[in-house]
């Protein structure tokens, strides 16, 4: 499997775009083998609650899962998080970001 988003959705709109599409992200990248925070994420996933069954990624670990993907509109995607959630507990994301080898692309966006 390669790298990327698969987007199924059950119906359309009048216009033929997605009603309620949802994404799933294959984080299998053959081209840069390292350990990723994917299965972490989903281990460490706060249910929503009610009656679903439904869980929540934390926030350090999707932060850790875009900073993962290198690619620029998810390191975008970190600092709006960042700027969206000022109480973050940076240090809990530091600590995650290191387990995966993300620690430098987290502090460089950090830095001014």
């Amino acid at each position: 499997m390669r790298w990327g988003v698969l987007r199924v959705w059950e119906r359309e709109d009048d216009e033929g775009d997605p009603i309620f599409p949802v994404e799933i992200v294959n984080l299998t990248n053959p081209m840069h083998v390292r350990r990723n925070p994917g299965t972490a994420a989903i281990r460490e996933a706060t249910p929503i609650g009610g009656d679903s069954q439904l869980r929540c990624v934390r926030l350090p670990y999707l932060m850790a899962m875009k900073l993962a993907t290198t690619g620029r509109k998810d390191q975008s995607d970190v600092i709006e998080l960042l700027q969206h959630n000022p109480d973050a507990d940076v240090v809990e994301i530091r600590e995650v970001c290191e387990r995966y080898g993300l620690l430098a692309a987290f502090d460089d966006l950090l830095e001014p």
